[in-house]
């Protein structure tokens, strides 16, 4: 359990009630007490993470040496234009988290609605290549018995569509 799970913030003339007073005001003291705790606790940042500082040794022996300490302090430079770090991130502002819950139920709710709609129109678009297959079959008789140009020209391009349905689709970017 962290220190901010232990600690309570409790107002100093409550806790001065409870510390004088044992009499008739502890159970007013004690409900106000319970109405405290019952609140959610509020999380802090804390202090800023404070960055190791480069330990360079006064009588630096290597060329290495010099250039691992000027490493060190610009990388520590570049961390400082960032600005304070912290442990641990900002808390949440009030309501920022039921918010984002609504909005994610509304999301979810609208992928089930497209997914359905996709569903029906995958229903649909089998139902009619269906369709298309037998009216194929019946320009097929057709062209067979009374071969025209246009008998012919319609049942090739109804092939060329389902066979191109038939293919995956590529897709979309």
């Amino acid at each position: 359990m962290s220190n901010e799970q232990k600690m309570v913030s409790v107002p100093r003339e409550l806790a001065v009630s409870l510390a004088d007073d044992w009499g008739s005001p502890l159970v007013t003291s004690r409900s106000r007490m319970r109405a405290i705790l019952e609140q959610p606790v509020e999380q802090h940042q804390g202090e800023p993470v404070k960055l190791p500082s480069c330990n360079a040794k006064s009588g630096m022996s290597h060329d290495w040496d010099q250039g691992y300490a000027d490493g060190w302090n610009a990388c520590l430079g570049e961390i400082a234009k960032l600005g304070p770090l912290y442990a641990h991130a900002a808390p949440a502002a009030a309501g920022e988290v039921e918010r984002l819950r609504k909005e994610l139920k509304i999301a979810l709710s609208d992928i089930k609605v497209e997914q359905r709609v996709s569903n029906n129109l995958r229903q649909r678009k089998a139902e009619l290549e269906a369709l298309l297959r037998e009216v194929v079959g019946t320009c097929s008789l057709v062209a067979e018995n009374e071969p025209t140009g246009e008998t012919v020209d319609l049942h090739d391009r109804i092939e060329a569509s389902l066979s191109a349905s038939a293919e995956p689709s590529a897709p979309i970017s």
